[in-house]
């Protein structure tokens, strides 16, 4: 270890003493100055001839104990820089005429020690290198929140290498607060050790309502300024104008002085206004109603600036099930009717969930809730017992509808014009405008497309009676075919829909806000502290099954009249119209009667009688 070092500089003559403690015997570093070399090294009053080298390292050996080294040589330089591989616990410098830099309360701040003349030489050896001077840049990064802070960035411009000791002055108020950076009287002494290009501190400000900024007179380094001003701050500058850059906005500002330039900076704080410090930013209602009582859920996106307590009120008995913030439980008393959320700073993610008392009802209604603030993008869902017939909803406009009563009512309409039209055309349908509404709606519940092929194939059959068939044969049951095929349809549409309308759940055609059967959802997208509510006006699905059993009945009566009547208009004029037979030669008929005809001629034979045979 070096326990202290003298440097002294008399006249053009530099010394070096240095008070070394050897634990062992070992090869000591001696300090290295760029563009000297010692002439006479003494160690303990014995002067050494020579030293050893290690790349650059020039090393001495020493046993074990105390030694006194002395360096001594001629100096002809006004700039040197002395590196010590070991850092001396105390160093003084006698050296009239020439400013030390790197030290600091008789300590190195960077293992190095500058020294400049203050009065330079005039004469130079043209053969000797004049080494570089040093230039740094400065760059002081402000940033103003809750806290100011300051960001201080020293980096090299000049010399590549080498050892760089400057005094920088503070910013008025600056405190650093990084652990290996002091400074004393306003100002911090900067070393940058030989190969090191960059050196950072970190330091806070106190806030005040102006702040002014001088570039310094000097030769030796560059300032830059550069402000982050978050919106609790309002910041105009007068002196100099901004830099404008690449990423340069209204919050991040950058200027670059010249020596002797000053900025001055104005800091106003908007005063609060007076307002909610809670805002919620969406909330979902989800119930989902059974018999004997009903699931039904709150959840909320807020957002505070201050936290502290947030209240929710359900408005009819229930059971609290379980209250989460941010998904942390949090116990509540089970009997409480508001609710104490605890909200920090910032975005909270609040679920409620409860067991609702009531059941299914014939109206069933979404529950009341009730916030401190009002609410924005609010969602409402509700979810329908698959044993329930839906008949009407309600609640904010954006939301779902039942399209089948609208269907019910053209389907009506529909019924009255066909049976208008049946009574003054004189068909011979057997339809009248109840027979055909009462066909319409136990059909619609379940398709609607359905009922087309079966007002086609009556009026097609009331076509087939009452207009004149074509007497071409393959025009004519062409016809009948397609008679046939369109009361296949028909049929198969009739008999479906029994079964499937007494085992299966009506299609009331929901739509709106992605709702469907038996699920709905609405949309409101602002509210007063008390939420909207939606309801549901349903009855048992057996009631449906009822009313389309009673329909089914009426149907299988009607179709024993509709079917006779559908063969008849079928039949009438024949059910096929077969080849006609070949017709017959006129002149093939006129031969045949011409030809005469046959005579019988008895030939007589030849053989003798016999004697005894009488004769004629």
């Amino acid at each position: 270890a070096v326990e202290s070092a003298l440097v002294k500089i008399s006249g053009e003559q530099l010394s070096i003493y240095l008070r070394v403690n050897a634990g062992t015997a070992i090869g000591f570093s001696l300090p290295t100055v760029a563009n000297w070399q010692p002439r006479s090294v003494l160690i303990d009053g014995v002067q050494k001839n020579s030293v050893a080298r290690d790349g650059d390292a020039q090393l001495l050996p020493l046993n074990s104990g105390h030694h006194d080294v002395v360096l001594d040589g001629p100096l002809d330089s006004d700039d040197i820089t002395l590196q010590f591989p070991f850092a001396p616990h105390d160093v003084t410098v006698i050296a009239e005429q020439w400013d030390a830099f790197g030290l600091n309360a008789r300590q190195l701040s960077a293992n190095t020690l500058q020294l400049q003349k203050r009065e330079r030489s005039a004469q130079r050896d043209t053969l000797t290198q004049i080494p570089a001077k040093a230039f740094v840049s400065v760059t002081r990064t402000l940033a103003m929140d809750i806290d100011w802070s300051v960001t201080t960035t020293v980096t090299r411009i000049a010399p590549e290498q080498g050892a760089i000791n400057l005094t920088l002055p503070l910013l008025p108020g600056e405190s650093i607060v990084s652990g290996d950076i002091e400074a004393q009287d306003g100002k911090v002494a900067v070393s940058l050790g030989s190969q090191q290009m960059q050196l950072q501190w970190r330091s806070v400000l106190k806030p005040t309502a102006q702040l002014q900024l001088s570039a310094p007179q000097t030769q030796q380094w560059v300032e830059h300024w550069m402000l982050a001003v978050s919106p609790r701050w309002h910041v105009t500058g007068d002196g100099l104008t901004p830099v404008k850059t690449q990423r340069a906005d209204a919050a991040q500002w950058h200027w670059q002085p010249w020596p002797g330039e000053t900025l001055t900076l104005h800091a106003v704080q908007p005063s609060a206004v007076v307002g909610a410090t809670t805002t919620v930013e969406n909330a979902k209602l989800i119930m989902a109603p059974a018999q004997h009582g009903s699931e039904f859920s709150a959840t909320f996106d807020v957002s505070s600036s201050v936290g502290g307590d947030y209240h929710v009120q359900l408005h009819e008995p229930a059971e609290l099930k379980s209250v989460t913030v941010n998904g942390v439980d949090i116990s509540q008393s089970r009997s409480e009717e508001k609710i104490v959320v605890p909200l920090n700073p910032g975005r909270n993610h609040v679920d409620i969930k409860w067991r609702l008392a009531r059941g299914i009802e014939l109206i069933t209604r979404t529950p009341s809730v009730s916030l401190d603030t009002a609410g924005t993008n609010i969602a409402l869902q509700l979810t329908l017992p698959q044993d329930r017939w839906p008949l009407w909803v309600h609640g904010p406009k954006l939301g779902p509808a039942l399209l089948f009563w609208g269907v019910l009512i053209v389907i009506a309409a529909l019924a009255a014009g066909l049976g208008n039209l049946v009574e003054r055309a004189r068909f011979s349908i057997p339809l009248r405008a109840l027979q055909w509404l009462l066909l319409g709606i136990g059909m619609s519940t379940m398709t609607t497309i359905g009922i087309i092929p079966v007002v086609l194939w009556f009026f097609a059959l009331e076509a087939r009676s009452r207009l004149p068939m074509p007497q071409r044969r393959y025009r004519y049951n062409l016809i009948q075919l397609g008679l046939v095929l369109l009361s296949v349809v028909a049929a198969i549409t009739l008999c479906s829909i029994i079964p499937r309308s007494l085992l299966s759940t009506p299609d009331m055609q929901v739509s709106g806000n992605g709702s469907y059967n038996y699920f709905y959802q609405w949309y409101q997208d602002r509210s007063a502290k008390l939420l909207p509510q939606a309801l549901v006006f349903s009855v048992s699905l057996w009631i449906y099954r009822l009313a389309m059993l009673l329909w089914s009945i009426w149907l299988v009566f009607a179709l024993l009249r509709w079917i006779k009547w559908g063969w008849e208009s079928f039949s009438g004029g024949g059910l096929w119209m077969s080849k006609p037979p070949a017709p017959i030669d006129p002149v093939a008929t006129a031969a045949v009667v011409d030809a005469p005809v046959a005579t019988k001629i008895l030939v007589p034979t030849t053989e003798p009688r016999s004697p005894s045979a009488p004769t004629d």
